[in-house]
């Protein structure tokens, strides 16, 4: 007895079909993520995004290293113009050390360079582990990088909840890595005194950060 075989070229072209319709779909999302092709890293988007002015930080109270309380980025006659901004865990045995290392020779610069009057520049690494760096951390950190105060604002949003806002505004990642510890993005985030980006640069690139500040702060009215 014969058995009719079916020709399959039908399956296979609709297989080749949905292949190829997927492939589409692929493409139409890597497209939209990655800025039409344009930017193949998150921090190449977050970049891409402070240069078209989307990333804005609204007023955000902190505790300092100094056991005090202050508001930053709303509006003040008494702000420096411009702020050079990281996000730092105490503890942190890796990229906070290095951030740290960048920010004293920062400092060193600006200490340089000021007049006898508040300097225009200013200097705020914020941690983002609300439950471990208390004032003491903070002061300890502040000591070990040598801190200027005066420069140099080593402090913690008041509460979690407020620290979880203000890295989702600014997009800037945070994950726990399982040993105590965290990944985080080890940035330069140059920001108007109301919060406002204007560039990031990577921690290796402050001397290009600290050149653009000082450009804002001398056009700063």
């Amino acid at each position: 007895m014969s058995v009719e075989r079916r020709p399959a070229a039908p399956c296979i072209a609709g297989t080749a079909m949905a292949c190829v319709v997927v492939l589409v779909g692929f493409a139409l999302v890597l497209h939209a993520l990655t800025g039409g092709f344009k930017h193949w890293t998150f921090d190449d988007m977050r970049r891409e995004y402070a240069a078209q002015g989307r990333l804005q930080a609204t007023a955000q109270g902190v505790r300092t290293a100094q056991s005090t309380h202050r508001e930053l980025w709303k509006e003040s006659d008494h702000e420096p113009p411009v702020m050079l901004v990281n996000f730092i865990y105490t503890t942190c045995p890796t990229v906070c050390s290095a951030l740290g290392s960048e920010f004293t020779q920062m400092q060193a610069v600006i200490s340089k360079q000021r007049p006898s009057s508040r300097s225009p520049i200013e200097l705020v690494s914020i941690s983002f582990d609300t439950e471990h760096d208390d004032a003491a951390q903070l002061a300890a950190y502040a000591r070990v990088h040598h801190a200027d105060s005066d420069v140099w604002t080593i402090a913690a949003p008041t509460s979690q909840e407020d620290s979880a806002r203000l890295l989702r505004e600014l997009g800037v990642v945070v994950v726990r890595d399982g040993i105590g510890g965290y990944v985080h993005n080890g940035s330069i985030h140059v920001m108007t005194a109301t919060g406002r980006v204007k560039a990031i640069y990577d921690a290796a690139d402050w001397q290009a950060a600290l050149a653009m500040a000082t450009r804002l702060a001398t056009a700063a009215p």
